[in-house]
């Protein structure tokens, strides 16, 4: 093994297999309600989805207007779903025991709930190219409710409407 990391993760697995496997084990987990998670999560420091934006000379207006075009959409190209679904939800606040579970609401548009049980909130994201109202009214989101989706998703009047029923934070 390279790394501590590496001897964590190992020494973690193998305790919970042996809880398990062990009959004797005084957690007896067969019997509960709900059977005990005994998994774990590792997360790897990794660059951010989002481009870096970079400094322009402000008296140049056209370069400032190629650096905002540039930021239209500010994924960076090969962006991956989960990796960003996270990473919002970090800067959101919500810790690492969240958990993430795709939602079944529309056929035309994907979404996903984040919901942190040690704070006991949750936020909505849909990382696609386009949104449409039905979709997102099929949510039932509540003026309390987050919801999270690209700004490329949105026009302006979408955006309004939508930020009279709910939270709406635009990536």
């Amino acid at each position: 093994m390279r790394t501590i990391a590496d001897i964590g993760k190992t020494r973690i697995g193998n305790a919970g297999q042996r809880l398990r496997d062990d009959p004797s084990s005084e957690m007896n987990l067969a019997e509960r309600a709900s059977p005990e998670d005994l998994g774990f999560r590792v997360f790897k420091l990794a660059e951010s989805n989002f481009k870096e934006w970079q400094e322009v000379d402000m008296g140049d207006g056209a370069s400032y207007v190629r650096q905002l075009d540039l930021y239209a959409d500010p994924l960076l190209p090969g962006w991956n779903p989960n990796d960003v679904i996270w990473e919002v939800a970090l800067k959101e606040g919500f810790s690492l025991s969240s958990q993430i579970e795709r939602l079944d609401t529309c056929a035309d548009s994907v979404f996903y709930r984040v919901l942190d049980p040690d704070r006991g909130q949750a936020i909505v994201v849909c990382l696609d190219d386009s949104v449409s109202t039905d979709a997102v009214r099929a949510l039932e989101l509540s003026k309390d409710d987050r919801f999270v989706c690209r700004d490329v998703a949105l026009d302006d009047s979408l955006a309004a409407n939508l930020a009279l029923g709910f939270r709406l934070l635009t990536l």
